[in-house]
């Protein structure tokens, strides 16, 4: 019976870790330098590999390199409406 190696990234399907080791990530660790989206471009990172990348990350607390450029549109985003710009106005009215 072959034991299977249960330790990042030999868990993986072969392109998977290949798609990897080309990055120069072997260790977990590694993958803190990078966005999530970076490592979902990779030819060889499917789904599958993907779910258990994210899976050992959180159990280990690492996480992936915040992509700035969206956190800033994130952020920047603005309500199209404010949903109490006339709260004080009906609140004034009498029936």
């Amino acid at each position: 019976m072959k034991e299977t190696v249960k330790t990042f990234p030999f868990y993986l399907a072969k392109p998977a870790r290949e798609a990897l080791a080309k990055e120069g990530i072997t260790k977990l660790y590694d993958l803190s330098r990078f966005t999530k989206a970076e490592i979902k471009s990779l030819h060889g990172i499917g789904p599958d590999a993907m779910a258990k990348i994210k899976n050992d990350l959180f159990e280990e607390q690492i996480s992936f390199k915040v992509d700035r450029e969206a956190y800033k549109t994130f952020i920047n985003k603005k309500v199209e409406k404010d949903p109490f710009e006339n709260a004080s106005e009906t609140l004034n009215q009498e029936d």
